[in-house]
């Protein structure tokens, strides 16, 4: 599935916004990337995908992921408060 420029950048700032209004009551989401990082992050992927090296099928999408998995640049607490 390829999807444009225009459609990507419309996945995650809605995304974004819904997580931020239900993350308090839910407790769903240990931790966000910021605003700005997410924008550089979906800028850098954009021109991956102009120049036809995509680091995957979903390099540019919003994802979710569980803080049980080491990311660079993201905490890795396993939900724990012993790991923060």
């Amino acid at each position: 599935m390829s999807l444009s420029n225009a459609a990507m950048s419309k996945l995650s700032v809605p995304h974004l916004a819904r997580i931020l209004e239900t993350i308090k009551p839910l407790n769903a989401f240990v931790s966000l990337c910021n605003e700005e990082d997410i924008e550089k992050s979906w800028q850098e992927s954009q021109k991956r995908i102009e120049q036809g090296r995509p680091l995957s099928a979903l390099d540019g999408m919003t994802l979710a992921v569980k803080d049980n998995f080491c990311m660079r640049g993201l905490p890795t607490t396993c939900a724990s408060n012993m790991l923060r």
